[in-house]
């Protein structure tokens, strides 16, 4: 799904530039950017499964805690942020 994603937002960025030869918007900065958050959750959930906190749901009985994911991934595992990253 990822590759997909990603093969649609180039084929967006080429029509644009190279076709149709105009600068781009501001709308294909907010698609590249939800393209590399999209890459990063995939690359966060990829670490959080080998370091084994996917194989049991309560996560008892393994070594990694929330605490390690959040600082492995910067985001806990419902996708919030951690606290401190709150914008006040």
């Amino acid at each position: 799904m990822l590759t997909i994603a990603y093969v649609l937002v180039v084929m967006r960025l080429v029509v644009r530039v190279a076709l149709k030869q105009r600068h781009l918007v501001l709308s294909d900065v907010f698609l590249v950017v939800g393209a590399l958050c999209a890459l990063g959750i995939v690359i966060c959930d990829t670490i959080s499964y080998r370091m084994g906190a996917m194989d049991d749901y309560n996560m008892t009985g393994t070594s990694v805690t929330i605490t390690e994911l959040g600082k492995a991934c910067c985001r806990f595992p419902s996708g919030r942020p951690p606290p401190e990253a709150k914008v006040r």
